[in-house]
Order: C-alpha cells, then structure tokens, then sequence
C-alpha cells in the first residue's frame, strides 16, 4: 500500500534551489526532466520505502538517488514517509 509523501520544510526549500538552479543555468526541459524523475522517485518511495538503503539504520533515515547529483534522504513512519532533504551534491562538493 502506498504511503503518503511529504517534504520537510527544509526538503521544500532545497527542492525549490534545485529547481532554480536547473532553470536559471540549464533552462526549463532540464528542470522539467528533475521534476518528472523526481516525483518518480517519490512514487518509488511511496510504495517500496524498504527497498531503499539506510543512511543511519539507528534514526531510520534511508537514501534515494534522484540522479547522480540530487538524493533524497527520508523517514518511514506508519502511514506516512517524510522526505528530510534533498541533498544536492554537487553544490556540496565545490
């Protein structure tokens, strides 16, 4: 049964710098193929939460690659999976 996603305020905020990046220095097709292969990913998420490695098994944070530079790092509870972040990685790493 699929769960109900919802975005932490911190995961929206670092969603919409995603978003803002990817229009202002690709244009909108790139930023529209993230959002596509994100909510993607967020279906995925929704029905096989399990099938997603832990990143901390002590606080149940598990971690889903987006793509090669967007991960999202969430929490299963009974009804619900909270996406913490999503991490961007090249803008980490500079």
């Amino acid at each position: 049964m699929a769960k109900l996603i919802i975005l932490s305020p911190t995961a929206e905020h670092d969603y919409e710098a995603v978003l803002n990046y990817l229009y202002n220095k690709f244009g909108i097709a790139v930023m529209t193929e993230f959002i596509n292969r994100f909510e993607k990913a967020s279906a995925f998420i929704s029905q096989n939460p399990e099938i997603y490695p832990y990143l901390n098994k002590q606080q149940k944070i598990r971690k889903c690659v987006v793509t090669k530079h967007n991960v999202a790092y969430f929490i299963e509870f009974e009804d619900t999976i909270r996406i913490i972040t999503v991490f961007d990685t090249k803008a980490r790493s500079k």
